[in-house]
């Protein structure tokens, strides 16, 4: 969200859950390595926006995806996204229409994703439950791992493998000041091979 400080905008969206809740909301895709904006789509409102590329065929949030994505269209690589982009149905359509592989925080974007299950995620830090599924000829991956007693992330990838990998020959603990160090008596992470 660019936040409004007078003056003519295309369009002025009021997101209140934003920082600045009213202004210019951006959609853009970055190089995860630089931070370098590669391309972004101002959000032109609910008249405009139907009628860009992709919007007939998929839901809102995927055309605006595979729009922003479309340069990258089968060049192999892997898309990181936030949890507005993380769905099954993103995941799908960026494999099905340009062969790009996904992975993604899924908050929101429950349809065709098991939440239920993966909240039985085991109640010790660190720890994790897999699935895997084959959506419209897509191999999807749905990893729940737990961030805290109460709170379980959520991912849902199209690449990626579901082998357990070997415990790693470290062990780390955490320190009184909350800080990690080497040693200890339990190995607390996994490597995935």
């Amino acid at each position: 969200m660019s936040p409004w400080r007078g003056g003519r905008l295309p369009h002025l969206s009021f997101v209140p859950r934003k920082p600045e809740p009213l202004g210019v909301e951006l959609k853009m895709c970055c190089n995860a390595t630089t931070g370098v904006m590669l391309f972004g789509e101002i959000c032109e409102g609910k008249e405009r926006m139907p009628l860009k590329k992709y919007e007939e065929k998929y839901a809102h949030t995927v055309a605006t995806t595979l729009r922003l994505i479309e340069p990258y269209a089968n060049t192999d690589r892997a898309i990181y996204g936030d949890s507005w982009f993380a769905s099954v149905r993103n995941t799908v359509a960026l494999k099905k229409e340009f062969g790009l592989y996904f992975v993604g925080d899924v908050k929101t974007a429950h349809q065709m994703f098991p939440r239920k299950a993966l909240a039985r995620t085991p109640a010790d830090k660190g720890a994790w439950l897999k699935y895997t599924a084959k959506h419209k000829g897509v191999d999807i991956f749905a990893l729940g791992h737990r961030k805290g007693k109460s709170r379980v992330g959520m991912l849902v990838a199209s690449c990626g493998t579901t082998t357990e990998g070997e415990r790693l020959a470290y062990a780390y603990t955490e320190d009184s000041t909350g800080g990690l160090r080497l040693g200890g008596d339990r190995a607390n992470m996994y490597t995935v091979g």
